[in-house]
């Protein structure tokens, strides 16, 4: 066997080289039938996002006989874009929905109010996108939401620094249609014809990070089973399916997280809502498979302490 393997040393060579490649083809086949995603490699960069949602924002009559933001809101604002465009050096900003509190007032006032906070965050620099709550929707409708932020989205993917980010719209009635201004309560429902267009989106092979105004949870720390967003095991499970890093949320004005078949699910409490957690903002860092989450508020003294959520 010896002077055989010698005297033909390299056709056993050749063999044990097509063995070797054949066996990795192997591999990558069965790892994509297990994961329905595509063996193409992608370069991760580290990714810096900006979290603020539920701001609920208000505004009061000026000495010009017209209207402007609350001074609080403004100081803390301005306080949330000053820090992400100079200390974090934030790539992205997302505004988690409840822009404003939109409660009884007019969509001239909704929309003026919306225009303001837009004003304030744009002086970050960075491109931001906004997920649309169910307080803006007691204000103005979804086009008169879009006019205001100057985007044509309620729904939305895009990729940065590797990964892939999802915009989602939770604001839908059970039949489908859109909630509009002055209709009742809705804990939250994602369509039929989204759930087709989240599916196809979370199809592809990148690393996805999804923001939603309602949670998707079933329950959290202060709310019950069927208090939150319609069929939200039917998203888990779809998340979990595909690749999603980690699902943000707001709406329950809690700091809540947990962890469902390999997705992190986080809930961030506004700025606003009754004080509980003045100043409230988030830093958001993907780096691979490191995540990292670190939550802003105004402690007794009016001074920013910082949580490691993550």
């Amino acid at each position: 066997m010896k002077k055989y393997l010698a005297k033909h040393k390299e056709l056993v060579v050749f063999f044990l080289f097509i063995a070797l490649i054949g066996g990795n083809f192997i591999f990558e086949a069965k790892d994509n039938d297990r994961n329905n995603f595509s063996t193409k490699k992608i370069e991760y960069k580290k990714l810096k996002i900006g979290l603020i949602n539920d701001i609920h924002a208000r505004s009061d009559s000026n000495v010009n006989g017209g209207r402007e933001l609350k001074g609080y809101m403004q100081e803390e604002l301005t306080y949330f874009a000053e820090k992400m465009k100079s200390e974090f050096n934030v790539n992205v900003i997302v505004n988690n929905g409840d822009v404003i509190e939109g409660t009884n007032i007019s969509s001239d006032k909704g929309m003026m109010e919306l225009t303001e906070v837009k004003k304030i965050l744009d002086k970050i620099g960075s491109p931001i996108y906004w997920v649309l709550g169910n307080h803006d929707l007691r204000s103005v409708d979804k086009n008169q939401w879009k006019e205001s932020l100057g985007i044509d989205y309620t729904n939305k993917s895009f990729k940065i620094n590797g990964y892939k980010i999802i915009i989602l719209d939770s604001n839908f009635d059970i039949d489908n249609s859109d909630i509009l201004p002055g209709k009742y309560f809705t804990r939250g429902k994602i369509s039929i014809a989204q759930y087709k267009w989240l599916k196809g989106e979370l199809a592809s092979v990148e690393k996805k990070i999804i923001f939603v105004h309602h949670p998707p949870l079933t329950k959290t720390g202060i709310k019950k089973e069927g208090q939150l967003l319609v069929n939200a095991k039917k998203f888990q499970d779809l998340f979990s399916q595909g690749n999603v890093v980690a699902v943000f949320a707001g709406h329950t004005e809690e700091l809540y997280n947990t962890k469902i078949d390999g997705v992190e699910y986080f809930i961030f409490p506004g700025p606003e809502k009754k004080r509980k957690h003045p100043g409230a903002f988030t830093e958001i860092i993907v780096d691979g498979f490191d995540l990292r989450v670190i939550f802003y508020e105004k402690n007794k003294t009016g001074e920013y302490v910082s949580k490691k959520i993550k």
